[in-house]
């Protein structure tokens, strides 16, 4: 009231509160958010609007102009109260700019339909240059975290058309095209990113969406393209640029993690070393207060601990991982395929179909994305082994089982109708199938999930033909691949349950031990060198 009316008029306004208590119209708060102030509430919703409504539209506009004024010197800490008073009070610059900075808390907050809000709130009000550009690069963020890839694609182009290159908005929107093109599939458009991102020199200021960006070069190459000689030097350059000092920065420092742990399980396939950069990340994103990114790095060790037959502890982390996640988000669709693979894991098929089938409905709506091929091979991997053969195949078929465009997708699509021709006693299309996503796997350098069930489905297929001698080897290539890989685990529970509670790698030691001469695998596990194998 005494910046509306002016100081000299604070006694007025004095004598007008104290008349209001008495009144019971307005009340003291009891609890005070500046210090040093007297705050005052009105003691029902109905008085306050009804005072409110007394009001001439100008009179308005200025009280909330005055009044946003005010609450900025006194250090209002709610960017969107600020903002809804500028813009009540007819100042757009100002309410844009904290539209900006309300849509940013609310996106690290999780609120996914605040932030976008904002957004257009922000938009509305007249945000121009890099303000505007702030604006769609949050709206990038979102739509991303949503799962609305293609409008976080068109919303990233636009941060980047509005902003100076090498800024922190264009890095921001590069990185939203990168991740636009590994979800999507548009990986023509990773070449001309990838030279704009290794063209700029990094800043304090932008370096952590340097880091951001690089990450989705790196993943878009592994998984996207299987193309891991060429993601190696964009890891190295991410480690250059990556902080010392993981409180310098740590949501790059997190990042620089689950890029690691990505590595470490598709390329160096030691699952233990995956999940200790998982956990590594997101204990740096509990602190940098990112919860998003925290709830992906709780299901990436979720990924890990089930490759280590860890099925109860991964469970954990999955339940972990959805608390964290904004109801609907693309994190919680993550959570929910690896929960689906954990149940395939398990012996427990059809929950898995029933899992899946619900998540491919739910995914239609989205369009198709690298999770939505995800669970088309999830459900025909159910289907398998609940002994649908016929539906399987219809689920690849239907999928485009192969022929995706995604690398990682594909062999692991193709992983799975080798299993299924096995099945249907297709023995020699078994055999060439198992094989050629074998010499894929090994020439890219980068191994789906189901590799070693697919190098026991060429064993098996082998010794369904009748050629002993040719499964025997590779029953024992498979086996050797194993043990070398237990033996770079560190935890004994973690190797033996790696050994023993995995479906594939438990048949593979029974069958080695039963063609070959019946080796005994755990003490060769215990013993075998700690190179990381080549398959």
């Amino acid at each position: 009231m005494a910046a509306l009316l002016g100081d000299e008029r604070a006694t007025a306004v004095d004598e007008l509160l104290a008349d209001l208590i008495q009144r019971e119209l307005v009340a003291p708060r009891s609890e005070r958010r500046f210090a040093g102030e007297h705050e005052y509430t009105f003691r029902h919703a109905l008085v306050r609007e009804g005072a409110y409504a007394m009001l001439t539209e100008r009179d308005r506009q200025l009280g909330h102009g005055l009044a946003g004024a005010w609450l900025e010197r006194a250090g209002e800490p709610d960017p969107a109260v600020l903002a809804e008073h500028f813009e009540r009070g007819g100042e757009g610059a100002r309410a844009a700019r904290w539209h900006a900075r309300a849509a940013r808390r609310a996106l690290m907050a999780n609120e996914l339909t605040a932030a976008l809000t904002a957004v257009d709130r922000g938009i509305t009000s007249g945000a121009e240059g890099e303000l505007a550009a702030e604006l769609w690069a949050t709206r990038t963020t979102a739509e991303h975290m949503m799962g609305n890839h293609a409008i976080a694609g068109s919303a990233a182009a636009e941060a980047m058309r509005l902003s100076a290159p090498g800024s922190l908005n264009y890095c921001r929107g590069l990185g939203g095209m990168i991740r636009s093109a590994l979800f999507l599939g548009r990986f023509e458009t990773l070449s001309p990113a990838m030279s704009q991102l290794l063209a700029i020199e990094p800043t304090n200021e932008t370096r952590g969406e340097l880091v951001w960006a690089m990450q989705g070069v790196v993943l878009s190459l592994l998984f996207g393209k299987g193309l891991r000689d060429m993601a190696a030097p964009i890891l190295e350059r991410l480690r250059a640029i990556a902080p010392g000092a993981a409180e310098e920065d740590p949501m790059s420092a997190a990042e620089m993690h689950s890029t690691r742990a990505q590595w470490e399980l598709h390329v160096n396939r030691n699952p233990e070393a995956a999940v200790l950069q998982s956990q590594a990340a997101e204990r740096l994103l509990q602190l940098a207060g990112n919860r998003f990114n925290q709830g992906f790095a709780a299901g990436e060790s979720a990924m890990a601990l089930m490759m280590l037959g860890a099925f109860e502890e991964a469970h954990a982390r999955l339940l972990h991982a959805v608390e964290l996640a904004a109801k609907d988000s693309v994190c919680v669709t993550f959570c929910r395929f690896l929960r689906c693979c954990l149940l395939v894991e398990q012996g427990m098929p059809a929950e898995a179909v029933t899992e899946a089938q619900g998540a491919l409905e739910a995914e239609k709506a989205r369009g198709q994305s690298i999770i939505f091929h995800g669970f088309e091979n999830v459900l025909a991997a159910a289907l398998l082994s609940s002994g649908q053969l016929d539906a399987s195949e219809r689920m690849l078929v239907a999928a485009g089982a192969g022929a995706s465009g995604y690398y990682w997708m594909d062999t692991e699509a193709r992983g799975i109708r080798a299993s299924l021709l096995l099945a249907r006693g297709q023995i020699a299309d078994a055999i060439r199938e198992s094989e050629e996503v074998i010499a894929l796997c090994r020439s890219a350098g980068v191994y789906p999930l189901r590799h070693t069930a697919t190098l026991l489905t060429r064993a098996e297929a082998l010794h369904a033909a009748g050629d002993i001698d040719a499964a025997k080897l590779a029953i024992r290539e498979a086996r050797d691949d194993l043990l070398a890989r237990a033996a770079c685990i560190e935890v004994p529970a973690y190797r033996e349950s790696f050994l023993t509670r995995s479906p594939a790698n438990a048949r593979t030691l029974a069958l080695a031990a039963a063609w070959l001469d019946g080796a005994r695998c755990h003490d060769r596990a215990i013993t075998a060198g700690r190179s990381p194998p080549v398959v």
